[in-house]
């Protein structure tokens, strides 16, 4: 395929031209730089300087209405790179890129179905029925995706599984409060957690009885404080 697609010819033929013109415009600004202003030639300066402005002028006419073609004809030529280059390997590009997502997703999910089953006989072997999949916080990538055994992310699998069993077994440990620890680590997997809630909640539940016990007065008591009341205050003499 021959990679020359474009090629500019008029350009070229124009820079051409203004540089063979080059040596004339210097020539032409030394000879006015040159030039001495006094009384005499003020208005022989003055003159040669509007002379000047026009010719500059002219030529940023003639630069103007160049830019202006050369506008035109390209707007005339992207239209056409479009429609015979741009347009068909853009084309390409979207339906390669939908072609490969698709690939991939697919390569992507059938390993995931193989993880999950994993997982599923990882709980069942431990007896686990609250973990998710998504708490082990594996993401598959196309490179074990693609692997004949991804044992990367196998291996993040069991660990989690393997640390949420030895929690579980750690928490049957701790007598009566097991169940509600093991209710707290069900919420955040965080055992260290779970038991610091559960024995903020008991530290609390015991002041709030103390409290009680504190404020409560028993009937002996109240006997016990009207007898006092009732007795006579005797002075000694």
């Amino acid at each position: 395929m021959d990679n020359t697609l474009m090629k500019v010819t008029q350009l070229p033929v124009i820079e051409e031209h203004l540089r063979s013109r080059k040596e004339q415009t210097e020539q032409r600004v030394a000879e006015a730089m040159s030039l001495v202003c006094t009384d005499e030639t003020l208005t022989s300066v003055k003159n040669i300087r509007a002379e000047m402005n026009r010719e500059f002028a002219d030529a940023e006419t003639q630069r103007k209405a160049i830019k202006s073609a050369i506008m035109e004809k390209y707007d005339s030529f992207e239209s056409v790179y479009r429609e015979c280059i741009a347009d068909p390997y853009k084309r390409a590009d979207a339906d390669l890129k939908a072609t490969i997502g698709a690939t991939e997703s697919e390569i992507k999910s059938r390993c995931e179905e193989m993880l999950l089953g994993y997982f599923r006989e990882l709980c069942a072997v431990n007896e686990i029925d609250f973990l998710s999949f998504g708490q082990t916080g594996v993401k598959v990538d196309m490179a074990s995706a693609r692997a004949k055994t991804p044992k990367k992310l196998m291996e993040q699998i069991k660990l989690k599984v393997d640390g949420v069993a030895q929690d579980m077994k750690t928490i049957g440990t701790m007598g009566e409060n097991a169940p509600e620890i093991m209710v707290e680590y069900k919420n955040n997997l965080d055992l260290s957690l779970a038991i610091s809630v559960v024995n903020e909640r008991h530290r609390r539940a015991e002041e709030e009885r103390e409290a009680v016990k504190r404020h409560t007065v028993t009937p002996a008591a109240r006997a016990d404080g009207v007898t006092d009341a009732a007795a006579p205050h005797v002075v000694p003499k």
